[in-house]
């Protein structure tokens, strides 16, 4: 991420912010962006993981980290989840907004599910594009609805991760943080791809919002 990217990145979401001061840290790791604020990590029954809520509803709604194309920095980033016993999987959730100015980023981003590897996250298992996301600093829970059910094994690590459309250029999302989940794992690299040998360990910092249902 060019320095000016990162310094209007940042200059939003202090401004967003201001209220909020005193419950929040911002920080700014290898081109990773966001904040922490509130408290507590989510988990319910009725979902594989949920760290956002029912419905992806409950997250902070002020900060986010990019997903970008390649034509901006190419930020891709990937957060794991754990399933306790065998389960199909319908639709994931997360929650998101256009930080481009336009709502045509919506038309680009991808949720990624993949499998787990030696480096992080591995092969694809499949791919879904969200077909619309509100503009910042508006931002919703984004629902990628696969065509048919994913069948999930049991006590096995999977990941999900967020790219733009390899033929994007200078599209970039905001993907919206968890109020604190700060769990392992949570990567990130700037290839534009989730498929990739190297990534960067952002372990401690809050990660995004999303849900496995």
């Amino acid at each position: 991420m060019n320095k000016t990217s990162r310094i209007l990145f940042c200059c939003a979401l202090a401004l967003t912010l201001v209220s909020f001061a005193a419950a929040a840290d911002t920080f700014n790791i290898g081109g990773l962006q966001g904040a922490t604020t509130d408290h507590g990590q989510i988990k319910l029954p009725a979902s594989v993981y949920s760290n956002c809520g029912a419905g992806c509803k409950s997250y902070d709604t002020a900060d986010g980290y990019f997903v970008a194309g390649t034509g901006y920095d190419g930020q891709v980033l990937a957060v794991s989840f754990t399933t306790t016993k065998a389960v199909k999987i319908t639709k994931v959730i997360s929650a998101g907004s256009c930080y481009d100015g336009t709502s045509d980023c919506g038309k680009n981003l991808e949720a990624v599910l993949q499998k787990d590897s030696s480096t992080g996250p591995g092969k694809v298992i499949t791919t879904k594009v969200v077909a619309k996301v509100p503009v910042w600093p508006t931002s919703a829970p984004l629902t990628f609805k696969f065509k048919k059910p994913v069948a999930l094994k049991a006590k096995t690590k999977y990941w999900l991760c967020e790219q733009m459309k390899a033929s994007t250029g200078s599209a970039v999302a905001a993907w919206m943080l968890s109020s604190s989940d700060t769990s392992s794992d949570f990567y990130f690299q700037d290839t534009g791809s989730c498929v990739a040998s190297t990534w960067n360990d952002a372990d401690g910092d809050t990660r995004p919002a999303f849900e496995i249902n």
